[in-house]
């Protein structure tokens, strides 16, 4: 019983750690972030993440393209 318990934490961390990772700053770490979507002919090109802490800003393209 023991066992399923601590192998249900570890996944349950699991799946928390990765839903989270990627939603904070990079300069400050903060988890306050804005996101707002970029349009291209009505279609979803990219996401704007926005630090409402320091005011970084970055780019996150959604079709997997990469920023140049």
């Amino acid at each position: 019983m023991l066992k399923a318990v601590v192998i249900f934490f570890i996944f349950f961390g699991f799946l928390v750690w990765f839903f989270l990772r990627g939603r904070s700053c990079p300069a400050c770490k903060s988890t306050d972030i804005d996101i707002d979507i970029e349009r291209c002919f009505g279609l979803p090109m990219r996401e704007i993440h926005t630090c409402e802490k320091c005011g970084y800003q970055w780019k996150k393209n959604i079709r997997g393209e990469r920023n140049f």
